[in-house]
């Protein structure tokens, strides 16, 4: 890990930052799955002001990583409601983590992993769901190295709508 590495809440001026990270997010998750559905032109800006406008709710947290002023990394955590017809578990789910190829394989991403785990630890959360794509062989690695399990597994079906409704 760089020794000039800050891992830190985000900021209303990191906006653009996040809007970078998550456009490479985005087409990494495309080049992995060519079934992943495309961002709409300016979908970064519109997901950056989305991340923004959280920063003030006490159930949701942005991390920022930070290596020589540059922001290459961030991660979004919330903790999530739970349904009235089970016992509680409080859950907390990792929407979004993105670190800069480049700055890959350095300790950042397990550092914001680590830094979120505290923030759900000190809420008492007692179990954190993510979900990972099934082609991202890296990210399945990353995420076991982090002690994430599979607990299930999500299946789609793609229908062609030119053949009509059967």
């Amino acid at each position: 890990m760089t020794d000039s590495l800050i891992i830190r809440p985000a900021v209303v001026a990191d906006e653009l930052a996040i809007a970078r990270l998550w456009s490479y997010l985005m087409a990494e998750l495309v080049r992995l799955d060519a079934r992943q559905p495309r961002p709409t032109p300016g979908a970064e800006r519109v997901y950056a002001a989305r991340v923004v406008s959280t920063l003030d709710d006490p159930d949701t947290r942005v991390l920022i990583a930070e290596s020589s002023g540059h922001v290459c990394g961030f991660i979004l955590g919330a903790q999530i409601g739970q349904s009235d017809l089970f016992q509680p578990i409080h859950t907390g789910f990792i929407a979004d983590l993105y670190v800069e190829s480049g700055a890959r394989r350095s300790g950042m991403g397990r550092a914001l992993v680590e830094a979120l785990r505290t923030w759900f630890v000190e809420r008492g959360i007692e179990r954190i769901a993510l979900n990972v794509d099934s082609a991202n062989t890296a990210g399945i690695a990353f995420w076991a190295a982090q002690g994430a399990h599979n607990s299930q597994i999500k299946m789609q079906i793609e229908l062609d709508s030119s053949r009509g409704a059967p």
